[in-house]
């Protein structure tokens, strides 16, 4: 008989989505960031007779926000931003997209040596819908739990019995990103053409990350909400009807001319009611950047250091 050590799970069959996150340490003030952004800004355009302690906080703000618009290169500045975030009952289907498009550097909840008698699994929802179905699933799942004990009490390492856990099987895994790591992510992720669960999970991420980072935070948002249109270009999920369509394309069929391979109302919010909401949502966040950039341009036109201005926007 094996010593029995580090229980994972408590045996639970949960219908998903059934993740958290969190963030993890002190994050630092907002305006601390920028600084060392706008330092970095800086040194790149080089900025003569520049002491960022002598700048007032609302140039060094102003500065930053403009070059989250685009007017000039902020790219690996971006970078002075570290944030770590905790992801709770997550998936292994899930935190295999997670490595398979890397962001970050991950640290995940080890299944290999562990004891997974009691291994908590996801159920899908649409699984959830079916009661035949959902009742075999969790047959399945019981069985595999028992295989594992049965395993263990002939002396087979955890490290093999745990092989047969499925893709359900539910971990946690810790994030540390850095912002411009983190915006390459939501541009991705955000995108309700993702996989549900993974759509869900960034969407908890940006609201995490905006509590500490209010204005910084509404810079990160899927490709579509760049540019205004659908960006969807995939084969599995149709668009889902939050922003006008492009010019050559379909709400029924890829652009392979195929039908997508899956309805429209798998689409992560594609339900009428959550694209109204998620409409309203994206016009408040765009309003609310249209008024601080306009802000930022109007405090950076106002300053005195007209080299600086003509620096880093000719023009102005």
């Amino acid at each position: 008989m094996l010593e029995r050590y580090e229980p994972s799970g408590q045996a639970r069959t949960v219908i998903g989505p059934f993740t958290t996150v969190t963030s993890v340490g002190e994050p630092e003030l907002e305006l601390s960031v920028m600084k060392r952004m706008f330092t970095g800004i800086a040194a790149t355009w080089g900025l003569d007779n520049y002491d960022p302690e002598k700048e007032s906080d609302d140039y060094i703000q102003a500065v930053v926000i403009r070059a989250l618009c685009g007017d000039f290169f902020l790219g690996a500045h971006e970078e002075a931003l570290k944030f770590t975030f905790k992801i709770t009952n997550a998936s292994r289907g899930l935190t295999h997209q997670l490595v398979r498009a890397r962001f970050a550097a991950w640290g995940q909840e080890g299944t290999r040596d562990t004891n997974q008698e009691n291994f908590d699994c996801l159920m899908p929802e649409t699984i959830s819908w079916v009661k035949k179905l959902a009742d075999d699933y969790k047959d399945i799942v019981e069985r595999m739990r028992l295989f594992i004990r049965a395993a263990h009490s002939a002396g087979i390492p955890f490290q093999d019995a745990s092989y047969i856990t499925p893709k359900g099987l539910l971990t946690d895994i810790v994030g540390h990103f850095d912002y411009r790591a983190l915006r390459d992510f939501c541009a991705n992720r955000l995108s309700n053409t993702m996989h549900w669960e993974i759509n869900r999970v960034a969407r908890q991420m940006k609201m995490v990350f905006i509590e500490h980072y209010p204005i910084l935070g509404l810079w990160l948002m899927p490709r579509c909400e760049v540019s205004g249109i659908c960006q969807s270009k995939g084969t599995l999920f149709p668009p889902c009807g939050k922003l006008p369509l492009r010019k050559d394309q379909s709400p029924t069929h890829a652009a392979t001319g195929q039908p997508y391979a899956h309805p429209i109302m798998m689409n992560p919010g594609a339900e009428g009611a959550k694209v109204a909401a998620e409409r309203l949502e994206y016009e408040s966040e765009q309003d609310a950047r249209t008024r601080i950039s306009k802000w930022a341009l109007d405090v950076f036109r106002s300053h005195g250091n007209a080299s600086t201005q003509r620096q880093l926007f000719p023009g102005t």
